[in-house]
């Protein structure tokens, strides 16, 4: 009867460390390729030069620009949580009127969940999702200034074959503890 209930409550431990361990998991930015695209007059095309991709990693190492005709125009700093943004251009960048005037960002390998935009400079920025896993920037023309975009990405959900091979290893471990128990 001892053997049975200690083997009841490390299984028990060991289905609860299971799936701590896979709530608590911190889902980020590092190690996701990601690619950012200048967008003018809609996010579908781009405008002028093209932006390097990057491997997100911690500090600087990341940072990528657009860069037209040797002048910076914006900087992106990509973090575990978070994506800053450095700009230092002043007037609009293609003619009014257009429905998007900023940069797409896509690659995430997981899900946006959720997006939040601080210091923001004094013109009017709004993010929008594209698609769970593609962030729209429209800077409505301008891009001086420093804004930090704070992104929570979405847990992943575990595969069904994952969940089966648990299944199937905690029915063996029920079992062996069964046929011990017969056994004694």
């Amino acid at each position: 009867m001892t053997f049975h209930r200690t083997t009841r409550q490390a299984l028990t431990s060991a289905a609860l460390a299971l799936s701590a361990s896979a709530a608590l998991a911190d889902v980020n930015l590092l190690g996701d390729t990601l690619s950012f695209m200048r967008a003018w007059p809609n996010v579908e095309t781009q405008y002028i030069s093209s932006i390097p991709d990057t491997v997100v990693a911690a500090g600087t190492s990341d940072q990528v620009s657009w860069i037209v005709s040797g002048s910076n125009y914006l900087t992106f700093d990509p973090e575990a949580h978070e994506i800053r943004l450095f700009g230092n251009r002043t007037a609009a960048y293609g003619a009014g009127n257009s429905s998007f005037d900023g940069y797409v960002i896509s690659g995430f390998d997981h899900d946006i969940q959720s997006f939040t935009l601080t210091n923001s400079t004094s013109y009017g920025v709004t993010l929008s999702l594209l698609d769970p896993r593609s962030l729209a920037i429209n800077l409505n023309g301008t891009s001086s200034g420093a804004m930090t975009i704070g992104i929570a990405l979405a847990q992943p959900v575990p595969e069904p074959a994952s969940m089966a091979m648990l299944a199937a290893g905690l029915g063996l471990i029920g079992v062996a503890v069964r046929r011990r128990k017969q056994v004694g």
